[in-house]
């Protein structure tokens, strides 16, 4: 195994000041929104990235006996980066795809030993690159390993499906009738649900579980009168659910995605303007050289003017803070190594 694996795997989230995260799914108009919040203390950068088409990849690790996962994006993708390029936190694709990340103590993910390996962050860039259904995003695990850490995820799709992914015991998928209400925040899914029936909350003494299901019970509260679904007004009404529903002590990011319109949305705690990006107005092909920008970036409204040509130095300097934040050593050696690799991927159209 490459070194980068044994970085790779330490990543986002085991700090627990991260714990706060949210994703909800609300109808609208036969199609979803989809809001999350990136809650905890102190000061995280970002970078928004703007993912071609055309462009062949494969896995971090590299093995003799041929475990090695490649392929070509399929789709373009807008994402949000905690870590570095390649390494998604959140993102939409030109399919309608949303994917949300949500961190959870009790996780633990199955390992297959004849199947390749992908971080969890870069798993979530894949299935954006090649997967336009839930259907095609559960098939993933019968041919990667999905090293999540303590991450699990929130997704939808443009047919209507909808689906919350854990690792306990296994993969865990909830679906259809076992996933009746499209929230998640940072307890297993099961207990929140639970708690929800019975109408009670988790004892105050344990702290972390009260705050994070008084969350889910709050965000429910707050959608279930409507069914989950939204009015007119439904950006404002889903960055409003999310700000009653944020961690201590604000949003680092909000984001809302309009699977309708094609569009998402966010504001962060350093710009509290909000600024969106309309996928339909992107050029995902890789003669275009327009590919990130500082989440901070912009004034209110169309994002697009923000982005510019790809920055290895902004790249490095997200990955170096992320990893000083996380309080993990690493030396500027190894995250150039990986940074490099990533950068290495090249275009075959």
């Amino acid at each position: 195994m490459k070194l980068i694996a044994l970085i790779c795997f330490l990543l986002p989230f085991l700090n627990n000041d991260l714990y706060g995260c949210s994703a909800i799914i609300a109808a609208h108009n036969g199609s979803f929104v989809v809001g999350a919040n990136l809650d905890g203390e102190g000061i995280w950068e970002g970078l928004v990235f703007i993912n071609k088409t055309g462009v062949e990849k494969q896995t971090d690790f590299e093995y003799d006996d041929g475990k090695t996962l490649q392929w070509v994006s399929q789709y373009g993708s807008v994402t949000f980066n905690l870590l570095c390029r390649e390494y998604a936190q959140y993102g939409m694709n030109t399919e309608g795809l949303i994917v949300t990340t949500v961190s959870c103590l009790n996780s633990c993910q199955p390992y297959q030993k004849d199947l390749p390996e992908l971080n969890g962050n870069f798993w979530v860039q894949y299935i954006l690159d090649k997967c336009k259904s839930v259907k095609e995003v559960k098939e993933t695990f019968s041919k990667i390993n999905v090293l999540a850490g303590n991450d699990r995820y929130m997704i939808c799709d443009r047919f209507g499906g909808s689906i919350i992914i854990e690792f306990h015991d296994g993969v865990v998928f909830y679906e259809n009738e076992n996933m009746p209400i499209p929230i998640l925040t940072n307890q297993l899914y099961q207990k929140s649900i639970m708690h929800v029936a019975n109408n009670t909350l988790p004892s105050s003494d344990k702290s972390f579980d009260f705050i994070t299901t008084k969350r889910f019970i709050r965000a429910n509260d707050e959608l279930k009168p409507t069914e989950y679904t939204l009015g007119d007004n439904k950006i404002s009404r889903m960055f409003g659910i999310l700000k009653k529903i944020q961690g201590y002590p604000e949003s680092i990011w909000r984001i809302v995605f309009d699977q309708q319109e094609a569009k998402v949305y966010f504001m962060t705690h350093a710009n509290k303007s909000q600024r969106f990006i309309n996928l339909d107005e992107i050029d995902f092909s890789c003669q275009s050289d327009k590919v990130m920008a500082n989440i901070d970036a912009g004034e209110k409204g169309d994002f697009i003017t923000e982005l510019t040509k790809y920055s290895y130095p902004k790249n490095y300097e997200l990955y170096q803070t992320t990893m000083n934040n996380l309080g993990r050593e690493i030396t500027n050696k190894a995250i150039e190594r990986h940074i490099n690799y990533l950068d290495s991927f090249n275009c075959i159209n």
